[in-house]
């Protein structure tokens, strides 16, 4: 490559096709001026080194079909500082791209270790299989992307402790939904959650309707048997509801 940058992450925007002007590729310059492509998308990606060349050479201002940005991000992977840059301001879905890459290539191994940083410790991810992404949603089209990036630790500990689905570590608010429970069940669901964790939706309301279906078979079971509480008093009034 023409360029004199070494060990470097270039990360510009490519793309360019029908449904996205652009959207963020990366190419790498190794120890030796070498050019690795990473992700090339559309026309305007750069998957040769004359594209490379070109891309590099752009004045600060040049403007890129629809991006108004400056035309290049530089990080030198060498310094954990730029490093680290890279990770938190980047997307979590092209940080886990880029960092798999690294991982799969041998490429200037013995000169750093590239990292990603999870969103929600803000300790360092070195491992390969060890990043979760979490929090995606629909960023246009059918496009989906992800909000977070998760160290193992941090994505065990947010996920249902009912069905392992991914809710953070706060949990479903559940509060708001406790009104029709009697004082037993709102102890009993308030118990459930700190003793075993966070859960879902989903998996709370299951549980809720359970302990009250379970709760109201026994009153009618006394009911029936005693007479206490009175079938016909307000505490029985959800029998009678049609």
């Amino acid at each position: 490559m023409k360029t004199e940058i070494r060990h470097t992450l270039v990360k510009y925007p490519g793309g360019g096709y029908d449904g996205c002007t652009w959207e963020w590729n990366f190419f790498y310059v190794d120890a030796d001026g070498e050019f690795h492509c990473i992700e090339a998308t559309g026309h305007a990606g750069c998957d040769t080194t004359e594209k490379a060349d070109a891309m590099l050479s752009l004045e600060a201002n040049t403007p890129i079909d629809g991006y108004d940005g400056p035309p290049i991000h530089t990080y030198d992977v060498v310094d954990t500082m730029q490093v680290e840059a890279f990770a938190k301001e980047s997307n979590a879905v092209h940080v886990l791209d880029v960092f798999n890459w690294f991982m799969g290539n041998d490429v200037d191994e013995d000169l750093f270790d590239f990292f990603m940083i999870c969103t929600e410790c803000g300790e360092r991810i070195t491992e390969d299989g060890e990043g979760e992404l979490e929090g995606w949603h629909g960023c246009g089209g059918i496009e989906l992307t992800a909000d977070a990036l998760l160290c193992q630790e941090c994505h065990s500990r947010g996920v249902c402790y009912d069905c392992g689905e991914y809710v953070g570590q706060s949990g479903f608010e559940f509060e708001q939904d406790v009104d029709n429970c009697s004082e037993v069940i709102q102890s009993q669901l308030i118990g459930w959650i700190e003793d075993d964790g966070p859960v879902c939706e989903d998996c709370w309301t299951n549980e809720r309707d359970s302990l009250i279906a379970a709760e109201q078979q026994e009153l009618l079971s006394l009911s029936l048997a005693t007479g206490t509480p009175d079938l016909f008093g307000d505490d029985m009034r959800w029998f009678w509801a049609v």
